[in-house]
């Protein structure tokens, strides 16, 4: 019983993996990278979950991508490309936008309201 109630009050953590780029990336932020995408979505979702959601940035291939192995063989088989979106440890989404509404509904389906 104590075990399950630390692990309710550990954050839900939403991982998006993505390219380092200088050409930009179609996300709607007037830096133009998936980072800069990712940090808007994060202030975002802190304003509506505070501490219940915690939010981090990867770049592939170059951040300490050898603990998410499930990442790399998704992309190097050909099965995803960036960016990634993870909440908690499923795949929400791949090769699309980062849709804050998106992350916003799935984690609202996990009861974090």
């Amino acid at each position: 019983m104590l075990l399950t109630l630390c692990v309710a009050n550990l954050p839900i953590v939403v991982r998006v993996f993505g390219v380092p780029t200088t050409s930009g990336c179609d996300c709607g932020t007037k830096g133009g990278t998936w980072r800069d995408a990712t940090e808007w979505v994060a202030r975002s979702l802190k304003m509506r979950f505070g501490d219940r959601v915690r939010v981090a940035y990867f770049d592939l291939f170059l951040d300490v991508i050898d603990a998410f192995p499930q990442v790399i063989d998704l992309v190097a088989r050909g099965e995803a490309k960036p960016p990634l979106i993870f909440v908690g440890d499923e795949l929400l989404s791949a090769g699309e936008r980062i849709s804050g509404p998106a992350i916003r509904r799935r984690l609202e389906a996990l009861r974090l309201v």
